[in-house]
């Protein structure tokens, strides 16, 4: 739903409690630590 038209430009994954695969496969980008989350985004 969140690559639909008037959706999100990014998409990211949190798989830090449980990946699903094709969820992850449709993201930009796939997080498994919400340190890395706002490291990046700091």
């Amino acid at each position: 739903q969140a690559r639909q038209p008037g959706g999100a430009d990014l998409f990211i994954c949190y798989a830090g409690v449980q990946m699903r695969e094709a969820v992850a496969a449709k993201a930009d980008w796939t997080v498994f630590e919400f340190e890395e989350l706002i490291s990046e985004l700091s």
